[in-house]
């Protein structure tokens, strides 16, 4: 490769990661948190309507439609919080310390995620008992 190659290569790497610096620059470890909360809450109302249509003998096509819709909502909500999704984890990943420092010192977000938590499992096992169901 020749050197104006490689300049125009790094050209388009730097401008591809530019959204990403970027995006993460917006978040503050409390606005990670109430970021993650909110998408995590928008996860469990989704899965509460797979739910609702399944019991309703819903198509593939209308579940699919559900979880797609879902995946738009929490990348909308990232966006009104000035990231992404992709961001977001970036910045837990290397903002961990921070982020749990917060929430050992702010023990209402451990609740906050206690409470999601236990509704995921108790959603995700309503999902796998229809699921098993239907392939049956």
């Amino acid at each position: 490769m020749n050197t104006q190659t490689i300049i125009k290569l790094l050209t388009v790497i730097l401008f591809l990661a530019q959204p990403v610096i970027t995006v993460a620059e917006n978040l503050i470890p409390e606005t990670y948190l109430q970021a993650d909360v909110e998408t995590r809450q928008l996860t469990l109302d989704g899965m509460s309507q797979q739910i609702q249509l399944l019991t309703m003998g819903a198509s593939d096509d209308q579940i699919n439609r559900i979880v797609f819709d879902n995946q738009v909502d929490i990348e909308t909500l990232f966006n009104s919080f000035g990231t992404t999704g992709s961001a977001h984890s970036a910045y837990g990943t290397e903002n961990r310390e921070a982020i749990d420092t917060l929430v050992v010192n702010n023990p209402e977000w451990q609740q906050r995620y206690d409470a999601l938590d236990a509704e995921f499992t108790t959603l995700s096992q309503q999902l796998s008992r229809l699921r098993e169901g239907l392939e049956q």
